[in-house]
């Protein structure tokens, strides 16, 4: 294979079965990739040189895409294979460049019926990205996606544990589970930096987990309690490979079947595992510790994200106009006792006398 500048921009160029092919992209790196691409969809037999117009959504989504994503795309995981299928189940066999705009507008209304917003709202993120790859290989010109806007939603939810239920929960873990679900409830880590965490990135001497790779794909220093130490010599005596959750001996990948088990059994509803962040961080508001320091605990960019724990603390307003109160009434105390010529740390014998003096009872 080779790469070779052109006027329209860098042409991939290789031979197949006998016949050499050309395929032009606009920069030097999508050239580059599609050359890795290539080469390997050669060596494993996947390659399809059936012209662009003529690739299906099917073909497309379960071959190039899959592939590519699989391997190039952190959060390519059960949901976005689930999301395909849909795609494919919906669509069937139409061509990608024969999907328009109200045929995406179509699949909206037609999942909705089923699903909220913000969940047609994740589907479409992936059906979108589809549609980008096949335009970054040039094998349509348009993202139909990309044109639709879905109506406003609140997806400020807020599902949390009370104490009890958390008590529950725990107590219908199994013991490859538990672990996992003590660490979310005490660090407010996300699922898959839970499952990802390598020994690597823990110090348990100094108490901080240090993840590498984040939702905001910068680095975050997490630090952890008494009970979380706990947890993390015991499984580090259990176990010596490189991840720190492991079941039967491998990486533990997914929690979603025993984790629903686990709720079943402890009668609680509604109730997802990335609602254990939301219980990590509406506890410590409840707690009393600030908004802020929340903020950084649970890595979010924005202080918006953590506002919406504020209301979870129905005493904050209140506290708050109290310390103003007191602020006000301490300084017309002072002032008051100026005028009488009395510092503010006088004896109350002292003051007492001269309010007598004064006339004031």
């Amino acid at each position: 294979m080779a790469i070779n500048k052109v006027k329209t921009g860098y042409q991939v160029d290789f031979w197949f079965r006998g016949k050499r092919h050309r395929e032009t992209y606009p920069n030097k790196q999508l050239a580059l990739m599609a050359d890795r691409e290539r080469k390997l969809q050669i060596a494993r037999g996947t390659l399809n040189i059936a012209k662009p117009e003529r690739i299906t959504l099917k073909e497309f989504a379960k071959g190039n895409y899959s592939e590519y994503a699989s391997t190039h795309k952190r959060s390519f995981d059960r949901s976005d294979k689930t999301f395909i299928n849909r795609f494919i189940e919906y669509f069937e066999d139409r061509l990608l460049s024969q999907i328009s705009k109200r045929d995406i507008e179509e699949y909206v209304m037609h999942r909705l019926k089923d699903i909220s917003i913000s969940s047609v709202k994740r589907e479409l993120v992936v059906l979108r990205n589809i549609f980008t790859k096949a335009i970054d290989w040039r094998i349509i010109k348009d993202n139909p996606v990309t044109k639709i806007r879905l109506p406003k939603y609140n997806d400020a939810r807020i599902r949390f544990l009370t104490l009890e239920e958390k008590d529950k929960l725990l107590a219908n873990c199994t013991d490859h589970l538990r672990p996992i679900v003590e660490v979310a409830l005490h660090t407010g880590m996300r699922r898959g930096e839970i499952l990802n965490l390598q020994w690597k990135d823990v110090d348990i001497e100094n108490r901080i987990i240090h993840l590498m790779l984040t939702k905001n794909n910068e680095r975050r220093d997490i630090p952890f309690n008494n009970r979380v130490t706990e947890i993390l010599i015991g499984l580090k005596e259990q176990n010596q490979g490189e991840y720190v959750f492991q079941y039967k001996g491998q990486q533990c990948k997914d929690v979603k079947g025993s984790f629903g088990t686990a709720l079943d059994k402890a009668g609680i509803k509604d109730f997802r595992f990335h609602d254990l962040r939301h219980t990590f961080a509406s506890h410590l508001v409840m707690a009393g510790v600030d908004i802020v320091t929340v903020k950084e605990l649970l890595g979010h960019k924005k202080l918006e994200m953590t506002m919406r724990y504020i209301s979870l603390s129905p005493n904050v307003k209140k506290q708050a106009v109290g310390l103003l109160c007191d602020r006000f009434t301490a300084n017309s105390d002072r002032r008051f006792l100026d005028t009488l010529g009395v510092g503010a740390d006088s004896p109350k014998s002292v003051i007492d006398e001269k309010h007598d003096s004064s006339g004031i009872n």
